[in-house]
Protein backbone atom coordinates (compact mmCIF):
# COMPACT_ATOMS: atom_id res chain seq x y z
CA UNK A 1 0.00 0.00 0.00
CA UNK A 2 3.06 2.45 0.63
CA UNK A 3 4.73 1.50 -2.55
CA UNK A 4 1.47 1.69 -4.71
CA UNK A 5 0.78 5.16 -2.79
CA UNK A 6 3.89 6.54 -3.30
CA UNK A 7 3.61 5.55 -7.04
CA UNK A 8 0.26 7.27 -7.60
CA UNK A 9 1.34 10.43 -6.06
CA UNK A 10 4.73 11.00 -8.13
CA UNK A 11 2.96 10.14 -11.06
CA UNK A 12 0.22 12.52 -10.64
CA UNK A 13 2.34 15.65 -8.85
CA UNK A 14 5.13 15.51 -11.79
CA UNK A 15 5.56 19.49 -12.31
CA UNK A 16 5.69 19.48 -16.35
CA UNK A 17 2.98 17.53 -18.34
CA UNK A 18 4.52 14.57 -21.10
CA UNK A 19 3.26 11.93 -22.01
CA UNK A 20 0.85 9.53 -20.01
CA UNK A 21 3.21 6.74 -20.59
CA UNK A 22 6.03 8.79 -19.26
CA UNK A 23 3.74 9.49 -16.33
CA UNK A 24 3.17 6.22 -15.78
CA UNK A 25 6.13 4.75 -16.07
CA UNK A 26 7.51 7.47 -13.96
CA UNK A 27 4.62 6.40 -10.96
CA UNK A 28 6.44 2.61 -11.58
CA UNK A 29 9.72 3.31 -10.55
CA UNK A 30 9.30 5.18 -7.38
CA UNK A 31 6.43 2.34 -6.50
CA UNK A 32 8.78 0.13 -7.01
CA UNK A 33 12.29 1.21 -5.39
CA UNK A 34 9.51 2.34 -2.85
CA UNK A 35 8.49 -1.37 -2.12
CA UNK A 36 11.92 -2.85 -2.13
CA UNK A 37 13.38 0.24 -0.26
CA UNK A 38 10.75 -1.46 2.32
CA UNK A 39 11.41 -5.32 1.83
CA UNK A 40 15.35 -4.09 2.17
CA UNK A 41 15.27 -2.54 5.04
CA UNK A 42 13.58 -5.59 6.87
CA UNK A 43 16.03 -8.80 4.81
CA UNK A 44 19.31 -6.29 5.98
CA UNK A 45 17.86 -6.14 9.69
CA UNK A 46 16.70 -9.77 10.20
CA UNK A 47 18.99 -11.75 11.93
CA UNK A 48 17.20 -16.04 11.71
CA UNK A 49 15.20 -15.89 14.43
CA UNK A 50 12.94 -12.72 12.67
CA UNK A 51 13.00 -14.23 9.28
CA UNK A 52 12.06 -17.70 10.75
CA UNK A 53 8.88 -16.16 12.47
CA UNK A 54 8.30 -13.57 9.42
CA UNK A 55 8.63 -16.20 6.84
CA UNK A 56 6.58 -18.58 8.59
CA UNK A 57 3.73 -16.00 9.71
CA UNK A 58 3.61 -14.09 6.17
CA UNK A 59 4.21 -15.89 2.96
CA UNK A 60 3.78 -14.39 0.07
CA UNK A 61 2.41 -17.31 -1.73
CA UNK A 62 2.49 -19.10 -5.06
CA UNK A 63 -0.02 -16.61 -6.60
CA UNK A 64 1.32 -13.71 -5.17
CA UNK A 65 5.12 -14.80 -6.43
CA UNK A 66 3.62 -15.42 -9.95
CA UNK A 67 1.71 -11.85 -9.85
CA UNK A 68 4.81 -9.95 -8.54
CA UNK A 69 7.44 -11.75 -11.10
CA UNK A 70 4.79 -11.57 -14.28
CA UNK A 71 3.94 -7.64 -13.51
CA UNK A 72 7.76 -6.79 -12.66
CA UNK A 73 8.96 -8.40 -15.45
CA UNK A 74 6.18 -8.21 -18.90
CA UNK A 75 5.45 -4.19 -17.70
CA UNK A 76 8.76 -2.73 -16.85
CA UNK A 77 9.99 -4.59 -20.13
CA UNK A 78 7.57 -4.39 -22.34
CA UNK A 79 7.03 -0.24 -21.68
CA UNK A 80 10.49 0.02 -21.53
CA UNK A 81 11.07 -1.11 -24.90
CA UNK A 82 7.97 0.95 -26.35
CA UNK A 83 9.42 3.83 -24.63
CA UNK A 84 13.23 3.63 -25.31
CA UNK A 85 11.69 3.07 -29.08
CA UNK A 86 9.65 6.81 -29.39
CA UNK A 87 11.74 8.19 -26.74
CA UNK A 88 12.38 11.64 -28.94
CA UNK A 89 8.21 11.39 -29.72
CA UNK A 90 7.62 11.15 -26.77
CA UNK A 91 9.50 13.80 -25.14
CA UNK A 92 11.44 15.66 -28.21
CA UNK A 93 13.25 18.27 -25.99
CA UNK A 94 14.20 15.94 -23.85
CA UNK A 95 14.62 12.16 -25.00
CA UNK A 96 16.87 11.17 -22.42
CA UNK A 97 14.27 11.50 -19.67
CA UNK A 98 12.15 8.95 -20.72
CA UNK A 99 14.93 6.65 -21.69
CA UNK A 100 16.46 7.21 -18.13
CA UNK A 101 12.52 6.32 -16.22
CA UNK A 102 12.82 3.13 -18.76
CA UNK A 103 16.27 2.14 -17.91
CA UNK A 104 15.03 2.75 -14.06
CA UNK A 105 11.77 0.00 -14.89
CA UNK A 106 13.92 -2.36 -16.24
CA UNK A 107 16.39 -1.99 -13.41
CA UNK A 108 13.62 -1.94 -10.50
CA UNK A 109 11.84 -4.94 -11.89
CA UNK A 110 14.76 -6.94 -12.28
CA UNK A 111 15.48 -6.46 -8.24
CA UNK A 112 11.64 -7.08 -7.49
CA UNK A 113 12.04 -10.41 -9.30
CA UNK A 114 14.79 -11.83 -7.44
CA UNK A 115 13.70 -10.16 -4.14
CA UNK A 116 10.40 -11.95 -4.34
CA UNK A 117 11.57 -15.15 -5.01
CA UNK A 118 14.04 -14.49 -1.96
CA UNK A 119 10.88 -14.16 0.39
CA UNK A 120 9.35 -17.43 -1.36
CA UNK A 121 12.43 -19.52 -0.32
CA UNK A 122 12.43 -18.32 3.55
CA UNK A 123 8.90 -19.36 3.84
CA UNK A 124 9.69 -22.80 1.91
CA UNK A 125 12.61 -23.33 4.10
CA UNK A 126 11.10 -21.90 7.44
CA UNK A 127 7.13 -23.44 6.18
CA UNK A 128 5.87 -24.83 10.35
CA UNK A 129 4.41 -27.51 8.80
CA UNK A 130 3.19 -25.43 5.46
CA UNK A 131 1.08 -28.76 3.57
CA UNK A 132 3.18 -27.29 0.42
CA UNK A 133 6.05 -26.93 1.62
CA UNK A 134 6.94 -30.06 3.38
CA UNK A 135 9.49 -30.35 6.86
CA UNK A 136 11.29 -27.60 7.46
CA UNK A 137 14.84 -27.07 5.74
CA UNK A 138 15.26 -27.78 1.94
CA UNK A 139 18.57 -25.72 1.07
CA UNK A 140 21.34 -26.75 2.64
CA UNK A 141 23.82 -23.74 3.49
CA UNK A 142 27.66 -24.03 4.38
CA UNK A 143 28.12 -23.45 8.57
CA UNK A 144 25.93 -24.46 11.65
CA UNK A 145 23.85 -20.82 12.13
CA UNK A 146 20.63 -20.95 10.65
CA UNK A 147 19.60 -18.73 7.63
CA UNK A 148 18.38 -15.53 7.50
CA UNK A 149 16.80 -13.19 5.33
CA UNK A 150 20.11 -12.42 4.05
CA UNK A 151 21.31 -15.77 2.79
CA UNK A 152 17.81 -16.34 1.23
CA UNK A 153 18.50 -12.84 -0.50
CA UNK A 154 21.98 -14.02 -1.11
CA UNK A 155 20.76 -17.23 -2.79
CA UNK A 156 17.86 -15.80 -5.01
CA UNK A 157 20.71 -13.20 -6.47
CA UNK A 158 22.84 -15.39 -7.37
CA UNK A 159 20.66 -18.08 -8.69
CA UNK A 160 19.63 -15.40 -10.85
CA UNK A 161 22.79 -13.83 -12.52
CA UNK A 162 24.39 -17.18 -12.88
CA UNK A 163 21.51 -19.89 -12.82
CA UNK A 164 23.88 -21.65 -9.70
CA UNK A 165 25.12 -21.56 -6.55
CA UNK A 166 27.69 -23.61 -6.01
CA UNK A 167 27.71 -23.52 -2.15
CA UNK A 168 23.83 -24.18 -1.10
CA UNK A 169 22.36 -27.23 -3.08
CA UNK A 170 18.66 -27.66 -2.75
CA UNK A 171 17.20 -30.89 -1.26
CA UNK A 172 13.83 -29.97 -1.34
CA UNK A 173 11.43 -31.25 -4.32
CA UNK A 174 9.23 -28.09 -3.85
CA UNK A 175 11.55 -25.28 -3.83
CA UNK A 176 13.96 -27.33 -6.54
CA UNK A 177 10.67 -26.27 -8.70
CA UNK A 178 10.47 -23.44 -7.43
CA UNK A 179 14.42 -22.89 -8.37
CA UNK A 180 13.30 -23.80 -12.03
CA UNK A 181 10.70 -21.01 -12.92
CA UNK A 182 13.27 -18.37 -11.19
CA UNK A 183 15.67 -19.95 -13.34
CA UNK A 184 13.55 -19.89 -16.71
CA UNK A 185 12.47 -15.86 -15.80
CA UNK A 186 15.87 -15.08 -15.28
CA UNK A 187 16.73 -16.24 -18.43
CA UNK A 188 14.58 -14.29 -20.26
CA UNK A 189 14.71 -11.85 -18.29
CA UNK A 190 18.48 -11.05 -18.45
CA UNK A 191 18.21 -11.50 -22.45
CA UNK A 192 15.69 -8.76 -22.77
CA UNK A 193 17.80 -6.46 -20.66
CA UNK A 194 20.90 -7.29 -22.96
CA UNK A 195 18.50 -6.25 -26.04
CA UNK A 196 16.96 -3.31 -24.67
CA UNK A 197 20.56 -1.83 -23.33
CA UNK A 198 21.90 -2.49 -27.15
CA UNK A 199 18.81 -0.76 -28.00
CA UNK A 200 19.37 2.02 -25.67
CA UNK A 201 22.77 2.67 -27.20
CA UNK A 202 21.52 2.60 -30.59
CA UNK A 203 19.17 5.48 -29.95
CA UNK A 204 21.51 7.63 -28.11
CA UNK A 205 23.84 7.09 -31.58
Amino acid sequence: MIAGSAGIAAALVLPVAPAGVIRAMLGWDVGALTLLALTWHFILRSPPERTRYAAAVEDPGRAAVGASVLVSSVVSLVAAAWVIDGAKRLSPAAPGVPITFAVVAVVSGWFLTHTTYALRYAHLYYSDGDQEAGPDGGLEFPGATPPAALDFAYFSFVLGMTFQVSDVAVSSPVIRRVALWHGLTAFWFNVAILALTLNVLGSLI
